[in-house]
């Protein structure tokens, strides 16, 4: 990903594109959580791990270990979609 080589700008273009395309085909939405999710971005990470949620992506249970959600992990909104998928009492 390019943010881990400090190309932040070039990461979210790519991550944008990557959206567009997933409305004509399937691109797993787990995989744009996770680049959201380096970036910072909690807002569009956790819309995503919602999306990757509802398509039953097995992924989405790796949430909780998952290193590349550690930017986002305190957000409320990620801890309850943590509790909501079961995966925290």
């Amino acid at each position: 990903m390019k943010v881990a080589c400090g190309q932040p700008a070039e990461a979210r273009r790519q991550l944008e594109s990557m959206v567009k395309q997933s409305a004509k085909e399937f691109v797993s939405p787990w995989g744009i959580a996770q680049g959201y999710a380096s970036l910072g971005d909690a807002g569009h990470a956790i819309e995503f791990v919602r999306k990757s949620a509802d398509a039953r992506e097995s992924l989405v249970l790796y949430m909780m270990i998952d290193r590349l959600m550690d930017p986002i992990r305190g957000d409320s909104r990620f801890i309850a979609l943590e509790k909501e998928i079961g995966l925290i009492p």
